[in-house]
């Protein structure tokens, strides 16, 4: 803190002078020389004009990428045609520079700081471009409107422009003989001004949709890393300002990717690719969480504290990364297990009969969850003992403490596992949901909550009763009254039975894939379509199926939504096809004849 106060001392002091001498060791910069000087306007604008030559000969395949229905193909299209001319003006720069003016590549030279700086700054203008997408709202990452997303671009470019100008004038000028003090007051003010104009362009973002906390996290960022900047002008040394950068750019791309798959699973409608995309999330989550870790520990407790010795912290480092890969290992089996149990799940025809389709699902509904629960947990109880094992912790008294506590609790909570017990068995019979109102010795009300050992019931006059499991004993549901939900397409135009069959098979996937009509769905979903009838008639497909009544009308809407979907990509519209929705007591319903084949 003495070194600090002194050194802010001498830039205080050195600022008032720093300006004018600047301006007069300018003189001496290179970059007055007019030969340099078109030597570098060449260069920047051969890098510049192939990088904008480039996105504009993609513009097709980039305008293409955002018609992809996956969030994730769209994005990693978009990163191809930026990367691909990103590339292109580093190596055009490169190339000039090397071949044409004969500087050696990364040189302490103006021309050779001056590429390497447009590189930075258009590599920075590419990943504000995919975070905002002032051209693709549908792939905005950021919670702004389009004319937040554009003028987050515009600032942007000035903002960086400043501060990579300044970057490469410094070196010059320390070069040309200014001062170490009065080279450090200039950097500080820099810094200063680029921290009071990002702060300035997050209060302008409030306005244009962006969020408090978003903006407070996003000026916290802003202020440390103009701290960490100030700081290593100050001591002379610069790795903290670039360890945070680097840390902060991993958890950037951890964040987009994350992100992009999220909005990709929400979007997509095949469960087989949501299923496939969550992997991939789950494994992209994994590996960007151990690669933050591992560089905030082999930065922020063995570089810059110092807090491993060398020997200690390569032995460290390999004991890390090999419990990593273990740890990344187990999430990745737990997400294949959660998915697979998904698709086990999904209800579908096997041949099986409706009342056979209905038993199968019912009892895997209540079975394969807590199979799932159950392995996840013992996966990751073993991966997280033998991660610490491989890192040096002794797990013997984690061991031993977990034997002392089941033998406890083996000896002497012989109510609480007849509690659980007979629960599992509820559970397994799907004798009653949440929601639901039951009645149990004597008891009636709305079940609210079920825990581990017991339900909570709120009766007609408001009180709450905790019952537990064991004390049940025999129930009576009376919520599950059924209600019939029939989904009826009229088309009024001529379609060929194999696209009418195609048609019915696509609606029929749509509605079985949705959870929502999973959760209260009783039975299986009928799907009935009519060909061209001799009369002339309208051609059909009818859907029906039977649902819990206090979702039959949500479920009802959500149907015919879905429904209308699959036409609209099938090239139906509204002036061709008519779509009737109702709903009918159960009872009622199985003696209204259905649609005729």
């Amino acid at each position: 803190m003495a070194t600090l106060a002194a050194e802010g001392e001498k830039t205080l002091l050195a600022l008032p002078g720093a300006v004018s001498d600047s301006i007069v060791a300018l003189g001496r910069v290179p970059v007055t020389d007019t030969s340099l000087l078109v030597q570098c306007l060449v260069v920047a604008s051969a890098m510049l004009g192939l990088h904008a030559l480039t996105r504009r000969l993609g513009g097709r395949f980039w305008q293409n990428a955002l018609l992809h229905p996956v969030p994730v193909f769209a994005l990693f299209r978009q990163l191809a045609i930026d990367a691909l001319a990103l590339v292109a003006a580093a190596v055009i720069g490169r190339l000039l520079l090397v071949q044409w003016l004969g500087l050696p590549a990364g040189a302490s030279l103006f021309p050779v700081e001056m590429a390497a700086a447009l590189v930075r700054w258009l590599f920075v203008l590419t990943v504000l471009r995919i975070f905002f997408q002032p051209d693709a709202p549908s792939l905005r990452l950021v919670s702004v409107d389009d004319a937040g997303a554009r003028f987050v671009m515009w600032r942007a470019r000035w903002v960086l422009a400043f501060g990579l100008a300044h970057a490469v004038l410094l070196g010059a000028w320390l070069r040309e003989g200014v001062s170490a003090e009065k080279a450090r007051a200039l950097s500080v003010l820099v810094a200063m001004i680029m921290m009071f104009a990002g702060f300035q362009t997050f209060r302008r973002l409030r306005a244009h949709g962006l969020g408090s906390m978003q903006i407070t996290l996003a000026c916290c960022i802003f202020a440390a890393l103009t701290g960490l900047w100030i700081w290593g002008a100050f001591v002379g040394e610069t790795d903290l300002f670039r360890g945070a950068i680097g840390s902060l750019s991993i958890v950037i791309l951890a964040l987009v990717l994350d992100r992009v798959l999220a909005l990709s699973i929400r979007t997509s409608r095949r469960p087989s690719v949501m299923r496939r995309l969550f992997v991939i999330r789950a494994l992209v989550d994994a590996v960007a969480v151990a690669l933050i870790l591992r560089i905030l520990i082999e930065f922020w407790f063995s570089g810059f504290p110092g807090l491993f010795g060398s020997p200690g912290w390569s032995d460290f480092a390999r004991r890390f990364s090999l419990a990593s890969v273990l740890v990344v290992l187990g999430l990745w089996v737990s997400a294949l297990i959660h998915v697979w149990v998904d698709a086990r799940l999904l209800p579908g025809g096997h041949g099986h009969a409706a009342q056979e389709n209905t038993a199968l699902r019912a009892r895997l509904a209540t079975v394969l969850p807590i199979v799932r629960f159950g392995a996840i947990t013992i996966i990751m109880l073993v991966v997280a003992l033998m991660a610490l094992s491989i890192i040096g912790v002794d797990i013997t008294p984690l061991i031993a403490g977990a034997g002392i506590v089941g033998l406890a609790i083996s000896l002497g909570s012989q109510t609480l596992a007849k509690d659980i017990v007979s629960g599992l068995f509820y559970m397994f019979e799907d004798v009653f949901r949440l929601g639901e109102t039951i009645e149990s010795s004597g008891r009636q009300g709305r079940l609210e909550a079920i825990g581990t050992r017991s339900v909570r019931l709120r009766d007609e006059t408001g009180r709450v009763h905790t019952i537990p499991f064991g004390d049940l004993g025999a129930i009576t549901n009376h919520s599950r009254r059924l209600m019939s939900c029939r989904i009826t397409i009229d088309f009024h135009m001529g379609v060929e039975p194999e696209q009418l069959t195609t048609l019915a098979l696509a609606i029929g996937h749509a509605l079985h894939s949705e959870k929502p009509l999973q959760a209260g769905l009783v039975g299986d979903i009928q799907i009935t379509s009519s060909p061209l009838r001799a009369g002339g008639g309208d051609q059909q497909i009818c859907a029906t199926f039977q649902i819990d009544a206090g979702r039959a009308q949500q479920a009802d809407a959500l149907a015919k939504r879905l429904v209308e979907g699959e036409l609209m990509d099938a090239g139906f519209t509204g002036e061709n096809v008519s779509i009737t929705a109702e709903v009918l007591d159960a009872s009622i319903a199985s003696s209204v004849p259905a649609a005729p084949p």
